[in-house]
């Protein structure tokens, strides 16, 4: 489900696919919640050459809804066939805690395993983060 898109950006080639990135998880820090955001991968699909088929870098950014607050991030990743990990910088707002830190998720079979440490701001304690879930 890949969506052709026109971009100028640097560093970029003059088309790239996005991809939607959705999920549903469940972490220590923000309870349930939904995931959404997009992948914008750096480069178009090269399938009639295996081994370009896998190894896809991308940008991505996404927004999380949780029952603790709100949580943005954006970051890089790469796609190896039908799983994919990616490391982004987060920032959190969870009732009045404000966070800042680095996440990695990594992705495999429907299934994803997130991982994160987060410094507190304005007096709130730093945190690790630990959830699973699943990506669609």
């Amino acid at each position: 489900m890949a969506l052709s898109t026109a971009l100028a950006w640097p560093g970029m080639a003059a088309s790239a696919d996005m991809e939607p990135l959705l999920g549903v998880y469940y972490d220590n820090l923000n309870k349930v919640n939904i995931k959404g955001g997009a992948l914008l991968y750096d480069a178009p699909a090269d399938c009639y050459r295996p081994p370009h088929c896998g190894g896809r870098t991308y940008k991505y950014a996404d927004a999380e809804l949780g029952l603790e607050g709100l949580k943005l991030t954006a970051g890089k990743g790469v796609d190896e066939m039908e799983s994919s990990a990616r490391v982004g910088l987060s920032y959190a707002n969870f009732h009045k805690q404000k966070l800042a830190g680095v996440e990695t998720v990594m992705f495999a079979m429907g299934l994803s395993l997130k991982l994160g440490y987060y410094a507190g701001l304005q007096h709130t304690p730093n945190r690790f983060l630990l959830g699973l879930g699943l990506g669609f």
